[in-house]
């Protein structure tokens, strides 16, 4: 009877194992199976942009330069711009102020009244009747006289005119040359600044010569390079300009 109970036991352990072992498997299969599924979410699209953007430091300046003078000399007065403004052809950019041309005005009025003179006295002497011959010499010399008095003081007053003129053309010749040195002084470090900007992108494009965004990038310094280069030729020639027109008005005014 041992015997059998024993029996009967060891074949209930083997089947609850057996029980066990394929409930197990059961379960990892479901495990499995659930793992493999693929959750699905559907939404609608949507049209946007995509945008791109960065901080760089760098210099901005304009592509091309163009030097506003006026065919006049005298102080600007006034001025209706800013540098970095849009103006349309025929704006007024600026006013001037009109003294020399006023001076030049009263110049000319007085050469006009000289000439005037001489014509009245060219006409008090045509025609003289003979026995007012002597008498008419002498109210010709007095007014010729008198004629030679009045030339006498319009040309002091247009010498006078003339050195003010010539003053005043000599101090703008002066300012605009002192704004022209400014300008070559501030433009030769940038200048330098491009050759060495220029050179090393030189450099980088002739060690990768496939590098099509490096080849640009050289060109592109070279372009700020020249540009460059040319506004400071400008300039100096614009001083020696300047330079001999101060040499020439310095010596109108020994003359005068």
């Amino acid at each position: 009877m041992r015997r059998i109970k024993k029996s009967i036991v060891s074949i209930f352990v083997l089947s609850l194992v057996f029980c066990l072992t394929g409930c197990n498997s059961t379960e990892n299969t479901e495990e499995a199976t659930e793992d493999k599924r693929i959750t699905v979410k559907v939404d609608t699209p949507k049209i946007s942009s995509i945008e791109n953007s960065g901080d760089f430091i760098g210099t901005v300046q304009s592509e091309e330069q163009v030097y506003v003078m006026s065919k006049l000399s005298g102080d600007v007065t006034e001025t209706f711009f800013e540098v970095g403004d849009y103006v349309n052809e025929g704006d007024l950019l600026f006013t001037v102020d009109d003294t020399s041309a006023q001076i030049q005005l009263k110049q000319a009025n007085a050469s006009l009244s000289s000439a005037n003179a001489s014509l009245n006295t060219a006409k008090a002497g045509v025609n003289t009747a003979s026995v007012t011959e002597s008498f008419a010499k002498s109210d010709t010399t007095e007014k010729q006289l008198q004629l030679s008095i009045d030339q006498a003081e319009v040309n002091f007053r247009n010498n006078e005119i003339n050195i003010g003129t010539l003053d005043n053309t000599l101090t703008n010749l002066k300012d605009k040359l002192n704004d022209v040195n400014d300008g070559i002084d501030a433009l030769k470090p940038q200048l330098e600044g491009a050759k060495a900007e220029y050179a090393a992108a030189l450099s980088d494009a002739q060690s990768n010569p496939t590098n099509q965004a490096k080849q640009e990038a050289a060109n592109a310094k070279k372009s700020i390079l020249d540009t460059y280069s040319s506004n400071l030729s400008s300039l100096e020639s614009s001083k020696d300009s300047l330079e001999s027109s101060i040499k020439q008005t310095e010596a109108s005014i020994s003359t005068a």
